[in-house]
């Protein structure tokens, strides 16, 4: 897997221990877990405490096709593996390994008080608060929310209230996991890599080759400095394999090194499988297109470019029934790919795009479809690109 910039992960390790409770504590609402999933990890010196009915917001939502739904699905699957591997049962504090306490607050909910200030206690927000009032009785207690209501209610009853911003660094099995490492070398281990193009043993790296073994991981990449020098490499089994020097695909030249990491395993026919992770606008979509146009069109290493993608509207947005056919209902679904597709084929030919990108149809070297009706298909000497697969459900994936 490569990423063109750097993500964070879930820790591996989970927690094994009861805690006693922290001298502070933090009141997570649904908003903040929705949007970082990784908050549960996020108050190394605080008992972080989560009311029973955000659970029943998250089980709400687990089921929707978007980011919110993925959000609410992984806090889930995170607060089972903490219950599963404390005995079945988070509701005393359970030390976490980046530190801090977690658990799941079902008692001392203050609901009188709440009701007392005008407040229906029958609302999720209100049992939050009337949560947190309960934890307040005996220790200094903030509310820590994205929704601004919230936060005003909370300091408004005499509860801190705090906005979450995601800040977490990345640890080394993260900087692994992202695809790419930066290593430090001698100038003589660059001009070796620039000599040898199919490649070098670490062994025959000394010391520089135990910092790559340690960095890089299996079809991982690194990017060797030495002073002024650097070399881009990627780990093949023992040995380290220098990129080429132009790298193109269909017209298409990578312009930074995390698009070029991508690049050289999309071109390279034994890596069956490629995850691209980025932000938008970091060429995932256009590398991929084109490195699967370049190996059916020129290289014939593939019959056919086939391109998946989940039909799912941006946020709760639903433009109900589409007119036409099938092809019709799907093209404002396959907009953007489309309009890749053109502007890669105009880039390379003096023909009009849209014309080359039918024959490529007509010819079946080219097919745009959702993903919805994937399933049974056998896809032969084809080249499957599977567009913001972020948006389907693991079991969709594996599919």
């Amino acid at each position: 897997m490569t990423d063109l910039l750097a993500a964070t992960a879930l820790d591996d390790d989970r927690p094994t221990e009861v805690a006693a409770a922290a001298a502070t504590c933090v009141v997570l609402d649904t908003s903040v877990l929705i949007a970082d999933p990784e908050a549960v990890y996020a108050f190394a010196h605080a008992d972080a405490v989560i009311p029973l009915v955000v659970i029943e917001e998250l089980d709400q939502h687990k089921s929707r096709v978007d980011d919110v739904g993925r959000s609410a699905r992984e806090v889930i699957r995170t607060l089972e593996d903490l219950r599963v591997a404390n005995g079945g049962d988070i509701r005393e504090p359970v030390r976490l390994p980046g530190g801090g306490t977690i658990r799941i607050e079902t008692n001392g909910l203050m609901l009188d008080e709440v009701a007392a200030k005008g407040l229906d206690p029958a609302l999720p927000d209100n049992r939050i608060l009337a949560a947190a009032l309960g934890q307040a009785r005996s220790v200094p207690t903030t509310v820590v929310s994205n929704d601004a209501a919230l936060r005003i209610k909370a300091a408004q009853v005499g509860l801190g209230a705090a906005e979450h911003v995601r800040r977490r660094a990345a640890s080394d099995d993260e900087q692994r996991r992202r695809g790419w490492a930066p290593v430090e070398v001698s100038a003589d281990v660059v001009d070796l890599l620039y000599a040898s193009p199919a490649g070098v043993e670490l062994a025959e790296l000394g010391s520089f080759g135990a910092a790559v073994d340690a960095a890089v991981g299996p079809n991982g990449y690194g990017a060797l400095r030495a002073g002024s020098q650097s070399v881009l490499a990627r780990r093949t089994g023992d040995r380290l394999v220098p990129l080429r020097g132009h790298l193109e695909a269909w017209g298409l030249r990578p312009r930074s090194k995390e698009q070029s990491f991508a690049l050289d395993l999309l071109l390279d026919p034994d890596v069956r499988v490629v995850a691209l992770d980025g932000m938008a606008g970091t060429g995932k979509t256009i590398l991929a297109l084109a490195a699967g146009l370049e190996q059916v069109m020129e290289s014939r290493a593939f019959d056919k470019l086939a391109i998946y993608r989940p039909v799912v509207p941006v946020g709760k947005a639903e433009l109900g029934f589409l007119p036409g056919g099938l092809e019709e209902k799907l093209d404002p679904w396959m907009t953007a790919v489309h309009d890749a597709l053109v502007a890669l084929t105009e880039s390379r030919s003096h023909a009009d795009a849209r014309v080359v990108l039918d024959e490529m149809t007509e010819r079946d070297k080219l097919s745009l479809e959702a993903v919805t009706y994937l399933r049974g298909r056998s896809l032969h000497g084809t080249f499957v690109i599977v567009d913001e697969a972020q948006n389907l459900e693991p079991t969709t994936l594996k599919t």
